[in-house]
């Protein structure tokens, strides 16, 4: 799974990988790695710099500058995570 951010990162998962890279004129250069508790099952970009990790039966979001997470969110038999919506109130 892959997401570009608005400033030109690229956010790559593969497994319980989790990489952001810097994608430069000249070179490619991987800023941050963390890992995950479990595979993840897709990736998506929200407001505030947060992204949102999807994994067997749960969300994760959390800060992409600092790969903190912020929340976990249930989601019985999730299969593939594909965007994210603002809440509404």
């Amino acid at each position: 799974f892959a997401v570009t951010t608005m400033d030109g990162r690229l956010v790559v998962a593969a497994g319980t990988l989790i990489t952001s890279l810097s994608l430069g004129h000249q070179s490619t250069v991987a800023e941050r790695e963390w890992t995950l508790s479990a595979p993840a099952r897709g990736l998506a970009l929200g407001d505030h710099g947060r992204l949102y990790i999807g994994q067997p039966d749960e969300v994760l979001a959390c800060d992409l500058a600092t790969a903190r997470e912020l929340a976990r969110t249930p989601v019985a038999d999730l299969v593939a995570l594909r965007h994210v919506m603002p809440a509404t109130r």
